[in-house]
Formats: C-alpha cells, sequence, structure tokens
C-alpha cells in the first residue's frame, strides 16, 4: 500500500511539473494595519501604505481546470500606526520585506480567467522602523521571522502574453506582537509559455 502511495505522488509530481506554466510577476500591495489586539498602547490612528513586489508564479496542473499555484517573489509590506501616550503622540513606520511563498489551489474558469485560494509562507528578509515622537523608537525586535495569510483573489488574461492578478491576503498569524497586516494585491503578469 505503502508503495502503491509513493508511486502515486511521484507520478503526480511529475505529471504537475510536465504541465507547470511560469508567470513573471509584478505587484503593488496596499497594506493596513490591524492593532485591535494591542494591550498596552493607545492606538490613535492605523496607517495603510503600498508596498512593491517581484517574483515567479507558477501553476502546476493537477487536473483538467485544477493546479497548484506557487511560485517565490520578494514583497515589501509598508505601513504604520500612531500611539498616543500621556498626551504625546508617537508614530511608528513600517517597512517589512519578506519572501513570499504561496501555497494555493488554483481553479481555471475559463481560457481568459481563474480563482485561487489558500495560504502562503512569509519568510521575513529585513525590517525597518522609523518612529518619530517623544519616544523616538520602534519594536521592531517583537517583528515575527514566519507569517501566514490567508489568501483569496483571481486573475485573468488581457492577450495570450499579459495578465493581471487581484487579491487579498488576511493576516491570521501576527506580523508583530498584538498587530496584524491584512493586504490587497494587484501584479501584473508576463506569461513565460
Amino acid at each position: 500500500m505503502m508503495r502503491f502511495i509513493l508511486l502515486a505522488f511521484i507520478y503526480s509530481l511529475t505529471t504537475a511539473y510536465a504541465d507547470t506554466k511560469l508567470s513573471l510577476m509584478g505587484s503593488l500591495l496596499y497594506s493596513n494595519p490591524d492593532t485591535n489586539n494591542f494591550s498596552n498602547a493607545n492606538v490613535t490612528d492605523e496607517i495603510s501604505g503600498v508596498g512593491f513586489g517581484v517574483g515567479m508564479r507558477a501553476l502546476m496542473g493537477m487536473q483538467d481546470q485544477l493546479n497548484f499555484r506557487s511560485g517565490a517573489s520578494i514583497i515589501q509590506k509598508k505601513f504604520g500606526y500612531q500611539t498616543d501616550s500621556s498626551g504625546t503622540k508617537n508614530d511608528n513606520d513600517f517597512s517589512l520585506i519578506y519572501l513570499n511563498i504561496p501555497l494555493t489551489l488554483y481553479w481555471r474558469a475559463s481560457s481568459q480567467v481563474g480563482f485561487f485560494g489558500g495560504s502562503a509562507l512569509n519568510a521575513k528578509l529585513s525590517d525597518d522602523c522609523n518612529a518619530s515622537g517623544s519616544s523616538n523608537t520602534c519594536t521592531k525586535n517583537k517583528v515575527k521571522p514566519i507569517v501566514f495569510p490567508a489568501i483569496v483573489g483571481f486573475d485573468f488574461s488581457f492577450t495570450k502574453k499579459l495578465g493581471m492578478e487581484l487579491s487579498y491576503e488576511y493576516g491570521m498569524t501576527d506580523t508583530a506582537k498584538d498587530l496584524k497586516v491584512h493586504s490587497a494585491v494587484a501584479s501584473f503578469l508576463f506569461h513565460l509559455d
């Protein structure tokens, strides 16, 4: 039985690899912090920001219309928040760089449109935090090294070579202590096949 499962797994990987479609991606990410769980700071304003991304998307065929959607990209998430401590306002502006590896299922509805959903592994490559105000310190040491957002989205093709992908990333895990980040993502695609 174990041999059969192993052979079926190897066959599915071989089939998926043979039917892989690659695309180059350039992305804009509109990120919004969620500070509702902050326990030690009085957040008066959440600040959204726009970041960028570049990478490659891979659609690996599993069945006629079902694909495994993965790849790798470098993405930047920018956001911030303002706190008020005893009448003193402090700004914390974050810029985080991640290696993003999507782990989603993709369903091709037609030759032009497809839908996807799942999660992603975001591994932190660098973090930067600028603070202003009386404390003038950021708490970037509390930024998590790995984040898992839930992802839903769709893509469509303009031509055989050009397309666009629109998605929403909901922060399931904390980006930093008591802080989650949600992002709307628009990606331009250049299909290599």
